[in-house]
């Protein structure tokens, strides 16, 4: 389950707000001692094949602001690591 959202599926909603959108979410995280599990859309909510350029530009942003801090990516597997497994 996602922990901080973009809000990229609102319309007119441009990369610099998607990112402080979900900047927002991983201060509160790390606040509370977690991880980061990010929302974002690659559609709209309204029909497929939607423009997502600022989506795209978004993560761009983000993926380059990760280069110059420490920042662990993970699969969504490593996020099940303490549920038992049958």
């Amino acid at each position: 389950m996602w922990n901080a959202m973009g809000y990229d599926w609102k319309p007119a909603v441009n990369p610099h707000t998607i990112v402080a959108n979900l900047e927002k979410g991983i201060r509160r995280n790390r606040r509370n001692g977690h991880g980061s599990n990010l929302l974002l859309h690659d559609g709209g909510h309204t029909a497929i094949g939607q423009d997502r350029a600022a989506t795209v530009a978004a993560t761009k942003a983000l993926l380059e602001r990760a280069q110059e801090q420490p920042v662990r990516f993970v699969t969504v597997d490593a996020w099940d690591v303490d549920t038992p497994k049958n």
